[in-house]
């Protein structure tokens, strides 16, 4: 079936507008009360306009035989308003750009959620087990805004976002987020937590990858970020800190550094901030150490890997096997359990 534009209006909450094949369309969607239910059989649900869903509207998907499929491809903006819903359940979620406004929220349940724009987050989105991708790979602006009041629940599947702003109570996922790109201006950001971040990592993964410089950085004023794992997996560039508002990086499992480079110094001041890897940290692409104090669990360079030791002190409180570089810097080793694999260039103190 196809419309020009559609608008659920007045509908009591209790009455359920039900639609079981695929639909078209063609402009704009408006649900303005009661629940808009989609359901059936590998159904496709397209929206090219703007669709708005208003104080007590419901967007509902759900397939009516078990192993079908739901999608909707919503190619405009999608706005959810304070006191509106969108439930994606299992199905696959395709919009142009998301806006969740103070009171609004988006539930991705187990699906697929894709915002080929700019996700904007000031009510709640809860990613349930879905996985996700925003605004990956764009430059133009943070694919991901979470604004003060916003809340932003990972839940345990993966997601790929291209840059992210982070100023509400965001809790990332237990699974991997990927961050792809960085926004032009400011030049080369990845991640920005603002001073009004309540900020929890999920015990998940944090993965910088793409050919552009990466930068993270931290409102002035907050001092230190945990992750609880990290990798760097790009095929050139550096993941490096914001100058005058980088932080001292705790992380409470590994960090793999598999190809490119992590700096812990700010650009432009070149301000060494200190690292703690509770866990491994191993290295097939460069670590650059700078002059802070460093902690590791234990130290792993593979052949091809670098490390440019801090010219301060790196404690290992395990091993320390190399078959890769180890430069020290003229700074100080410390690892009780010795050193394994081939010799390191010292200057310094062992």
């Amino acid at each position: 079936s196809i419309f020009s534009h559609f608008i659920s209006s007045h509908i009591s909450t209790t009455t359920q507008f039900t639609y079981s094949p695929g639909i078209v369309i063609e402009n704009d969607l408006t649900i303005e009360e009661g629940k808009w239910i989609h359901s059936g059989t590998n159904a496709i649900f397209h929206v090219y306009g703007t669709t708005t869903v208003e104080d007590g509207g419901t967007i509902y998907m759900t397939a009516r035989v078990p192993g079908s499929t739901q999608t909707m491809n919503a190619t405009g903006d999608v706005i959810v308003e304070s006191g509106g819903f969108i439930n994606g359940t299992n199905a696959t979620m395709n919009f142009g750009s998301l806006t969740i406004n103070n009171g609004g929220t988006y539930d991705a349940t187990s699906g697929l959620t894709t915002v080929s724009g700019l996700t904007d987050v000031y009510g709640t989105f809860d990613a349930g087990s879905g996985n996700l991708s925003l605004g990956s790979g764009l430059t133009t602006g943070y694919s991901v805004t979470v604004n003060a009041g916003g809340t932003f629940t990972g839940g345990s599947g993966n997601h790929t976002i291209g840059s992210c702003d982070l100023n509400g109570d965001v809790v990332l996922t237990s699974g991997i987020t990927t961050i792809d790109s960085s926004r032009t201006t400011p030049a080369n950001m990845a991640m920005a937590t603002e001073s009004a971040l309540t900020f929890d990592d999920g015990n998940g993964t944090i993965k910088f990858t793409g050919t552009r410089r990466q930068i993270i950085h931290s409102q002035s004023g907050i001092n230190d970020r945990t992750f609880y794992n990290m990798i760097v997996d790009k095929p050139s560039e550096t993941v490096n800190f914001y100058n005058g508002q980088g932080f001292d990086l705790t992380i409470d499992n590994d960090l793999t550094i598999t190809s490119g480079e992590f700096d812990t110094k700010e650009e432009t001041s070149g301000t060494s901030r200190n690292l703690t890897v509770t866990g491994d940290v191993d290295i097939t692409g460069t670590l650059t150490g700078n002059a802070g104090t460093h902690y590791f669990g234990s130290l792993t360079i593979n052949d091809g890997g670098t490390y440019e030791a801090t010219s301060g002190t790196t404690t290992i409180s395990d091993y320390l096997f190399s078959q890769g570089t180890l430069t020290d810097n003229a700074g100080t080793i410390v690892s009780p359990i010795g050193f394994l694999g081939s010799a390191p260039t010292m200057g310094g103190a062992w």
